[in-house]
């Protein structure tokens, strides 16, 4: 599960009082370090694999408020996707996608890509 966190710690950061935006604070830090430590750079994995990965599905199941924290994660990761993990997405090929099976871009993520940093002025290249 995402670096060591218990559905509890999950279920705690993603509470129904939390606000969107400490939220997507809280699930953008997990994530960027997820993506950087256990995934290489050339694989993506989908949005639905990356939640598997970060927040199974058993453990949602078994906690008081498991899928409601594992939904909200989903919303995270979907507006994050447009905003501070932007750099960490790419949109696959057309599919049809959601409950009423519309044709849309899936949101794959991939490690951040390492920054080159010039050797005499230590600024990014």
């Amino acid at each position: 599960m995402g670096d060591d966190m218990t559905p509890q710690d999950w279920d705690a950061a993603l509470r129904p009082e939390a606000t969107n935006p400490e939220c997507d604070a809280f699930v953008a830090l997990v994530v960027r370090a997820h993506l950087a430590a256990n995934v290489m750079l050339d694989d993506i994995v989908s949005t639905t694999e990356l939640v598997q990965q970060i927040y199974p599905i058993e453990y949602a199941r078994a906690s008081d408020n498991g899928m409601e924290a594992r939904h909200r994660l989903f919303k995270c990761l979907i507006r994050l996707a447009k905003g501070d993990l932007k750099d960490c997405t790419t949109r696959g090929p057309v599919q049809k996608l959601g409950k009423y099976r519309k044709p849309g871009h899936p949101i794959l993520w991939h490690p951040p890509h390492p920054v080159a940093i010039c050797e005499k002025c230590g600024r990014p290249i």
